[in-house]
């Protein structure tokens, strides 16, 4: 789970794998952020701040576990 989704500041990664990769893609295609993220914390959240970005859509692509999840997300 990614939220909140439309998001500000930051997204909270709600995770249950040991580690994975996130990438955020613009709508023209490029990689607008690359990250490794980790269940470390005991509530198995993580945060990416996001900030940075313009406003838009992005598409998310988390591969962990060997699987792929893939979808949305809007910063306002």
């Amino acid at each position: 789970d990614i939220f909140p989704n439309p998001a500000g500041e930051s997204v909270t990664i709600k995770n249950s794998f040991a580690e994975g990769d996130i990438t955020l893609i613009d709508a023209t295609g490029k990689i607008v952020l690359s990250k490794n993220i980790s269940n470390g914390s005991k509530t198995g959240n993580n945060t990416v701040i996001i900030s940075h970005l313009p406003e838009g859509m992005y598409w998310v692509k988390l591969v962990a576990d060997n699987q792929v999840f893939e979808g949305k997300l809007y910063k306002k």
